[in-house]
């Protein structure tokens, strides 16, 4: 990270194509380095127990909000690139 921050201020005046498409490909692969850090084991826990909730208990309101919550959920799980 630290090396990125120094690519990112530096200031050599260039700006061409160049720098900015090596400062792109070193902004995904910092990316890619974060992405595979993630632990999303709390998440994937948190899912399952979310879907064994009965929710006819609860108002039709409280089922949409609670559904949307766990697709939302559901699509960080899967997205390789969420943090």
């Amino acid at each position: 990270m630290k090396k990125l921050l120094e690519i990112i201020t530096q200031d050599d005046g260039v700006g061409d194509i160049y720098s900015i498409g090596s400062l792109t490909e070193n902004l995904k692969d910092f990316t890619k380095a974060l992405v595979s850090k993630a632990d999303k084991t709390a998440l994937k826990q948190a899912i399952v127990q979310a879907e064994a909730i009965d929710l006819s208990e609860y108002e039709e309101a409280g089922q949409a909000e609670f559904k949307r919550a766990l697709v939302t959920a559901k699509a960080t799980r899967d997205n390789t690139r969420s943090f």
